[in-house]
């Protein structure tokens, strides 16, 4: 009867504990967050911005194309569903909203289930939902990361090719549209999307605006920036494009060199994040006696959700430790 007492002290004490950590971590974040918003906010009163129409002549020619699926006009009220739209928008996956958080809840139903039928653990159930529910979503990023970065690479070449083409004597859709039949994917679909909305009747500025909302790079927000300001003060924009054809190029040195000098923190993060479920699996499988205690007992299942959660929280706060902001 004591022991029993014991261990339910033990089990409120530990669960206090780590709900009180986890809640000090998301306030740290939540704060992190104003800051870097507040900065952004001083920087843009600061900023030039460029009077240019939003694009929305790219939203109403996109209703040509494919049709992105059916949706629920009451999702569009709640904020995840636009950050949903991005995350799609930027891994140029043509998935409609609904479908896509339909698939999500699926992978965490699938997950709660299996858990369940396994542990037996309600909450160990619970924290399998949450991180089913996730993995679709890190999936989808990770790719439009990869999209975006392929473009990126490509862009400084891509750039010197259009100033090449332009001394030609070419317009500047002309020469987009003669340089897009050379380009590797995605810079070749980018760039035939831009000749057939500008086809369409959308100018040139506009869809370079909706070239910005595709891709989450600087780059490209500069490229944008500069046909934007061209256009409407006029210049050489030969000249631009070749300097800015050299910024990109710079910038991109700037990353590979900042990833090589990363690459130690971000491996020791992936170690570290890897090492306590290799260890923890290792000594369930040969000990008996923490077989029993971690998977069976009440406070053993507490401490092992508690540590795959923070090991979890180590990791990101690792990663984003280790990113470096160029």
């Amino acid at each position: 009867m004591v022991l029993d007492r014991l261990m339910s002290l033990d089990a409120a004490v530990v669960a206090t504990v780590f709900w009180a950590v986890f809640a000090l971590t998301v306030a740290l974040f939540r704060l992190d967050a104003r800051k870097s918003t507040r900065l952004q906010a001083r920087l843009a009163r600061h900023a030039y911005r460029v009077q240019s129409a939003a694009p929305q002549r790219i939203s109403r020619v996109r209703v040509l194309g494919r049709s992105p699926g059916c949706r629920l006009p009451l999702l569009d009220r709640f904020a995840f569903t636009r950050k949903a739209e991005v995350d799609l928008r930027y891994a140029n996956v043509q998935m409609g909203v609904t479908r896509y958080l339909l698939i999500r809840s699926g992978a965490a139903a699938v997950a709660f289930a299996a858990l369940l039928l396994v542990t037996r653990s309600p909450l160990g159930a619970a924290v399998a939902a949450v991180v089913g529910f996730m993995i679709p979503r890190f999936v989808l990023r990770k790719k439009g990361a990869r999209r975006s970065a392929a473009f990126e690479n490509l862009l400084a070449e891509t750039l010197d090719l259009l100033v090449g083409s332009l001394r030609a004597g070419q317009g500047l859709v002309q020469a987009v549209e003669s340089i897009s039949y050379e380009q590797p994917e995605p810079m070749r679909s980018e760039l035939r999307r831009i000749v057939g909305q500008v086809n369409m009747g959308v100018s040139i500025t506009d869809a370079m605006e909706g070239l910005t909302t595709r891709f989450d790079s600087r780059d490209v927000d500069l490229l944008a920036a500069a046909i934007a300001i061209n256009r409407e003060t006029g210049g050489n924009l030969t000249e631009v494009l070749e300097r800015l054809a050299r910024t990109v190029r710079q910038r991109r040195e700037i990353r590979a060199e900042a990833r090589s000098l990363t690459a130690a923190p971000r491996a020791t993060g992936y170690i570290l994040a890897i090492l306590p479920f290799a260890i923890t699996g290792y000594t369930v499988a040969i000990s008996p006696i923490y077989r029993e205690q971690l998977l069976f007992a009440p406070l053993g299942r507490l401490l092992l959700i508690g540590s795959i959660v923070w090991s979890l929280v180590g990791f990101v706060i690792s990663q984003k430790l280790a990113k470096a902001e160029y």
